[in-house]
């Protein structure tokens, strides 16, 4: 890896990685906010709380203490708080080479003479409307399809996408 470039906008952070091949990586991660930081140690403390506080109960009285509505309470926080820890951050990572094409995810690859474009698209629901960077592939048949990229990411800052779409339109030696 040569050079490494990060864009941050809000929740949503463009890694740009430049490699000695000439190649780049480009990954949007969607990280936790202050407010899901904040909600999990508010979760971490009002559970050792509750377990503080049933734990002080007598040995006798554990199987009383077991039924309590604290306890289960308690029970379901902690469990609805391993669930919101071990959450998975979000991330999407397309990888651009030179002369060979591109990779999305390491799942589907596009070699450069079949890509016709890179352009931003917009989709527009019945209460939305957002843009996402897409590829123009030809297939077999002489038609095209559009194949978005960072997929989970959407929607994603204009100023995120911009420089992803740039980057990748230079990569490929397309006009920007």
């Amino acid at each position: 890896m040569i050079s490494s470039t990060n864009v941050r906008v809000r929740q949503h952070v463009l890694r740009e990685q430049q490699f000695t091949d000439d190649s780049i990586s480009l990954q949007i991660v969607l990280e936790k906010s202050k407010i899901e930081v904040f909600v999990s140690c508010a979760l971490i403390i009002m559970a050792v709380v509750v377990g503080l506080v049933n734990t002080s109960a007598s040995l006798e009285r554990q199987k009383e203490v077991f039924f309590k509505p604290v306890t289960v309470v308690y029970l379901v926080v902690m469990w609805l708080l391993c669930l919101y820890l071990l959450r998975k951050r979000h991330s999407e990572t397309v990888r651009v080479i030179p002369n060979f094409g591109v990779d999305i995810s390491g799942d589907q690859f596009y070699e450069i003479e079949r890509i016709e474009n890179v352009i931003i698209n917009e989709t527009v629901t019945t209460t939305d409307a957002f843009y996402y960077i897409a590829l123009i592939v030809k297939e077999g048949d002489g038609g095209e399809r559009v194949v978005p990229l960072f997929r989970s990411m959407n929607p994603a800052p204009a100023q995120v996408l911009k420089k992803a779409f740039q980057s990748i339109r230079a990569k490929l030696g397309m006009q920007i």
